[in-house]
C-alpha cells in the first residue's frame, strides 16, 4: 500500500488530505502533521460579547465553482455566513488598535500617503 505523507493542516494540507481520500479512497494510506494543537492553520473564529472575530482570512471567493463544492462535498454550506451586505465597516487589529480598512481602490491610496507621513 502506497503511503502519502501531508505536512501541515492549515487550509490547504486539509484540502490536501480531502482530495486525496476523495480520488484515492482506502487505496492508500494518508497521514497529515500539524504540529499545533488544532488544525485549521490561521483560520480561526472567536466570539466575545456577541462579536465574532475572525483570525486569517475572513472569507473566501464563493465565485469559485471548486471552493463551493469543497464546501459542499464536506458538509459545511449550512455552515456558511454570509457577510451582511448592509455592514461596509471592516476593521483590522494591529497592536491592539482596532483601524478601519479603507474599502475601495482610492480610500486604500489616501491611507497609504496618510500613514506614509506620520
Amino acid at each position: 500500500m502506497k503511503k502519502i505523507t501531508i505536512i501541515g493542516g492549515g487550509i490547504s494540507g486539509l484540502a490536501a488530505l480531502h482530495f486525496l481520500k476523495q480520488r484515492l479512497g482506502d487505496s492508500v494510506e494518508l497521514t497529515l502533521l500539524e504540529k499545533d494543537p488544532r488544525a485549521g492553520g490561521k483560520i480561526q473564529s472567536q466570539r466575545a460579547d456577541g462579536v465574532c472575530f475572525e483570525m486569517g482570512p475572513n472569507g473566501f471567493l464563493d465565485n469559485q465553482p471548486a471552493t463551493l463544492r469543497l464546501i459542499d462535498e464536506l458538509g459545511l454550506t449550512p455552515e456558511l455566513i454570509e457577510a451582511n451586505a448592509s455592514s461596509k465597516r471592516r476593521y483590522i487589529q494591529m497592536q491592539g488598535i482596532l483601524h478601519k480598512l479603507p474599502m475601495d481602490p482610492v480610500s486604500l491610496i489616501k491611507n497609504a500617503a496618510v500613514d506614509q507621513k506620520r
